[in-house]
């Protein structure tokens, strides 16, 4: 069980520490046990949800960061690209830091639906 920080997929809360569940070969954050027993009694539900875009936010070209989430201009994004030489997929930060971060243990990262392009 690997924890950092993260929002749990279940209640939304920005959370520290973060549990860890696989579920389709893809891994999902949760903020404790009680989120974790409801993410696996109905996980389709919860996926949808975070695929769902946000009320107002266009999603079509939308680029987020991989560590943390936030929309991302393609200016920024393009600056902070990092492309993984293996699979040759692309993943965008909002600041060098986060860039960093992700280079450093990428497998922390990965997972996150939505938060990266494949070319």
């Amino acid at each position: 069980m690997t924890r950092f920080k993260s929002h749990c997929v279940v209640c939304g809360r920005e959370i520290e520490d973060v549990v860890r569940q696989s579920h389709e070969g893809e891994e999902y954050h949760l903020c404790c046990e009680k989120c974790r027993m409801e993410f696996l009694s109905d996980p389709e539900k919860y996926i949808a949800k975070m695929n769902r875009p946000e009320r107002g936010q266009e999603t079509q070209g939308a680029i987020k960061c991989s560590v943390c989430g936030e929309k991302v201009s393609e200016e920024v994004a393009v600056e902070q690209e990092y492309r993984e030489e293996q699979s040759d997929e692309k993943y965008y930060f909002c600041c060098e830091k986060h860039r960093i971060e992700f280079i450093a243990d990428p497998m922390t990262y990965k997972g996150l639906s939505g938060k990266h392009v494949t070319p």
